[in-house]
């Protein structure tokens, strides 16, 4: 009976919940998911000789792991107590959880198709490059040996399966300088 021996409702009832924590990256918003409570209880038995109540275990309840809201070009992580669980059960109440929700960004990757602006006909083997989502690669980081990049340019990943894109180069000159030497008179300076 509440009230009998020191004890209150709220030694027969108790309500137990899970509250989300979600940490969006700047700029971003997402929705954070309802905070789902459970009531427990449980009996006592009064003893009036001893002025005492005799608590029986708590009733159990269950937790349902939530889905992290999607935010495109991220992967969420969720503390590990977002799971189905159930709770009580025992002769001491749960406590509140709190899950945390955390994003970091993807690693995105690209095939790099060369085209050869001075000669059509040769073949240069594709390249592939990488970096994080939304951010960019500037074509001239991705030049090959012997070419110069024909225009200017770059490439922002983004959360497609297979990227890919194109950059067109000219074959590169390359200077050299030529020392010409008699080979009857080495002292004699050709120019």
């Amino acid at each position: 009976r509440p009230g009998d021996g020191g004890t209150s409702d709220s030694d027969y009832s108790k309500t137990v919940t899970r509250s989300f924590n979600v940490i969006a990256p700047a700029g971003h918003t997402v929705t954070v998911p309802s905070t789902q409570s459970i009531t427990l209880t449980r009996k006592g038995t009064y003893n009036a000789i001893t002025n005492r109540v005799t608590f029986g275990n708590w009733s159990k309840g269950q937790f349902t792991a939530v889905t992290a809201p999607t935010i495109t070009g991220y992967t969420a992580h969720a503390s590990a107590n977002n799971v189905d669980e159930t709770i009580g059960g025992g002769a001491t109440a749960p406590s509140n959880e709190t899950v945390t929700i955390t994003y970091t960004i993807n690693e995105e990757s690209a095939t790099v198709h060369y085209v050869d602006d001075d000669d059509s006909s040769r073949s240069i083997p594709d390249g592939t490059t990488s970096g994080k989502y939304g951010t960019s690669v500037n074509y001239s980081s991705l030049v090959p040996s012997g070419y110069t990049l024909a225009s200017p340019g770059s490439y922002t990943f983004t959360d497609a399966a297979n990227q890919s894109f194109t950059i067109h180069l000219n074959e590169g000159i390359e200077s050299a300088t030529v020392h010409y030497v008699d080979d009857d008179d080495s002292s004699r300076s050709i120019p």
